[in-house]
């Protein structure tokens, strides 16, 4: 079966990152998968005729675009603006930067029957389609409050926790904000918003709040679920995944690694996953709908309706 041909725009950490052996990076994980993708260029820089010349030249069917957040939507333009045009774009997140972004996109995108992945870590992981299957046993109830906390950006870590919940719970949910306000601290080299939201889905009864620390104190990232009989907590970047389950009498803590009912969670590379899903959407149209921009519309929905109202 013929390689996937692949053209590669941007070449920093996400692009780059350590080099062939890094497996987190977009470039280390096509060459792992040298014999399912064929990297045929790598352009460093965003001008518009270097990025139409490799179209032209190479004609891809894969274009991966891990340039900087503000830059996703003219490349993208770019692309559609194209004669060469590829069948898949793998697009980093967060995809867009504003609600006339994402729209213009979404609608190029139909227009012009590309389909655009987005590199949403979270859906990828084996471990968050485990506890997916798990949470659907409904041993533990409804849910009924959903509390993330992150540091290093609103955009760029809690959309992660927030695509989660969408992708665990389904697309059907609705926040209306309550309350946002935001805080900024400063990084090494660059500034970086974060948000506090408190938001409530009137229809089904469910809170979504979001802390935001500094991380120049302590890294965090976890996620926690409270149901109508318990709670699970999701931590350490999903390393470690909890369950209190309520009974009358007092609280059992168990962890999800305990042989009796639970698991563990296993080292996994959501990136290598990601790759293997467009293979199998190229060459034999797997569905690919749960990983794809329209899919990922609700979580920038909810994003922007904090970032306005703060």
């Amino acid at each position: 079966m013929k390689k996937i041909r692949t053209i590669l725009i941007g070449y920093g950490k996400m692009g780059k990152g350590l080099g062939v052996k890094d497996k987190g990076s977009h470039f280390g994980a096509l060459k792992n998968l040298k014999k399912k993708f064929l990297l045929l260029d790598i352009i460093y820089r965003k001008k518009k005729g270097l990025i139409n010349s490799s179209l032209k030249k190479f004609h891809p069917n894969l274009v991966v675009i891990c340039v900087s957040s503000q830059n996703h939507y003219n490349v993208c333009k770019q692309i559609f603006e194209s004669d060469f045009k590829p069948k898949v774009i793998f697009l980093e997140k967060p995809c867009f930067q504003s609600r006339f972004e994402l729209n213009e996109i979404l609608k190029l995108s139909k227009k012009k029957k590309i389909k655009i992945i987005i590199n949403q870590t979270y859906r990828f992981n084996k471990n968050s389609e485990k506890l997916k299957k798990k949470i659907k046993l409904n041993n533990l109830g409804k849910i009924r409050k959903i509390s993330i906390n992150y540091t290093n950006g609103f955009k760029n870590n809690s959309v992660h926790l927030i695509d989660l919940v969408y992708y665990l719970f389904g697309q059907n949910l609705n926040f209306e904000i309550i309350k946002s306000w935001k805080n900024i601290y400063t990084t090494d080299t660059n500034k970086k918003i974060n948000y506090n939201f408190y938001m409530y889905d009137k229809k089904k009864k469910i809170i979504l709040e979001g802390a935001s620390f500094n991380k120049s104190v302590y890294e965090i990232f976890d996620i926690n679920l409270f149901f109508e009989k318990g709670k699970i907590s999701v931590e350490n970047f999903f390393k470690s995944i909890f369950i209190q389950k309520i009974n009358l009498d007092k609280f059992r803590n168990k962890e999800l690694g305990n042989k009796k009912k639970f698991f563990k969670c296993i080292k996994d590379n959501p990136l290598i996953n990601a790759y293997n899903r467009i293979y199998q959407y190229v060459k034999i149209g797997t569905n690919i709908r749960n990983f794809d921009l329209e899919t990922n519309k609700k979580t920038m929905q909810t994003i922007f309706k904090v970032e306005k109202n703060a």
